[in-house]
């Protein structure tokens, strides 16, 4: 929820605060079989100046409302978090590339062409990748649970769209993350591999 609501009798608000008048929401309760949108509906009509919605709609625009206050926060983190998996990964196989360079010279002066080098630096970027994504959804798997154990006011919800717009967003990170290493080998002169 965007704010926390708590609902108490009239009668204990009024003793509580000393307050008439000055209500935010009212709570009503339907009897047996009286359906609540066409409720809704009547207060509306029948009450000027008075706003009724069902309980379903009412969370849901709550929870409209938590989405865009927290929007721009996230994606700000989102870009940062893709930037650091970049330069994360790019390190990675930059270091990689560094410490084999005798070996990569000695596969390409067995032969190996600069595509197959390229494609292996590049498979290894995304299993670095991917063993993070699949690290990340077990811990995010298990922060459900614990979340709503601890914290009921906060709902965790995974979705499998979202789980495919962020191994999409994996492969696209591990492929841009490859590209530099992958030049520095390509660029590796095999007579590297005859000296002492």
């Amino acid at each position: 929820m965007a704010n926390s609501i708590t609902f108490i009798s009239y009668a204990d608000l009024k003793e509580i605060m000393s307050l008439t008048g000055s209500d935010s929401y009212l709570l009503v309760d339907a009897g047996p079989g009286v359906d609540a949108e066409s409720l809704a509906r009547r207060i509306k009509e029948q009450v000027e100046k008075v706003n009724a919605v069902p309980s379903k709609q009412f969370i849901e625009n709550d929870r409209e409302m938590a989405m865009q206050m927290g929007v721009e926060l996230i994606r700000i983190m989102t870009v940062i978090g893709a930037v650091l998996a970049v330069l994360l990964v790019a390190f990675m196989l930059y270091v990689f590339t560094a410490r084999k360079r005798r070996d990569l010279a000695i596969m390409k002066a067995l032969g190996v062409t600069n595509l197959a080098v390229y494609a292996g630096l590049t498979f290894q970027a995304l299993c670095i990748a991917l063993s993070g994504l699949a690290v990340a959804l077990v811990l995010g798997y298990g922060a459900v649970p614990a979340t709503e154990a601890f914290l009921p006011q906060v709902s965790l919800l995974i979705t499998i769209p979202s789980i495919i717009r962020i191994s999409v967003v994996t492969v696209a990170v591990s492929l841009l993350a490859s590209t530099m290493p992958a030049r520095q080998a390509l660029h590796i002169d095999p007579l590297i591999a005859f000296q002492h």
